[in-house]
C-alpha cells in the first residue's frame, strides 16, 4: 500500500494515494498489531528513502519524525522483516538483481541492492 502525506504530490505508479491523515495512522496501528505491516518506507526526494522498523512499541515515534516540517513526500508499508537470516539467504536467487533491507544492531533499517 503507497499512500502520501496532505502535500501535493504527482506520482506514475499506480497505487492507493490518499494523506497520512489520523484515518491512515489508525489503520496502521491495527495493522502493525495483526502483523500484516512491519516497515515503513519514507520516500522524502525522490529515489532517496529512509526505512523505519514498525512495532507497537515504535509506532507513535515513527509517525512523530515524520510530522511537518519533515513531512515524506510518499510512504509505502511493507510486511515486516524476516526473523530466518539463514533461510532468506537460502532462498535468494543465484542470478539477477537483488533488494533487501535489512535491521542493523543499532536498530536501523537499511535497503540495499546487488
Amino acid at each position: 500500500m503507497r499512500t502520501r502525506v496532505p502535500y501535493d504530490f504527482k506520482t506514475d505508479e499506480d497505487g492507493v494515494l490518499r494523506s497520512a491523515n489520523d484515518d491512515f495512522w489508525a489503520g496502521q496501528y491495527r495493522a502493525v498489531a495483526s502483523g500484516r505491516v512491519g516497515i515503513l518506507e519514507e520516500e522524502y526526494v525522490q529515489n532517496a528513502s529512509r526505512w523505519h522498523r514498525l512495532t507497537s512499541d515504535t509506532i507513535d515515534t515513527v509517525r512523530a519524525a515524520l510530522a511537518p516540517p519533515r513531512s515524506p513526500g510518499r510512504v509505502a508499508l511493507w510486511p515486516d522483516l524476516a526473523s530466518d537470516t539463514s533461510a532468506v539467504l537460502d532462498a535468494l536467487p543465484t542470478e539477477g538483481l537483488i533488494e533487501a533491507v535489512w535491521q542493523d544492531s543499532d536498530g536501523q533499517a537499511e535497503k540495499a541492492s546487488g
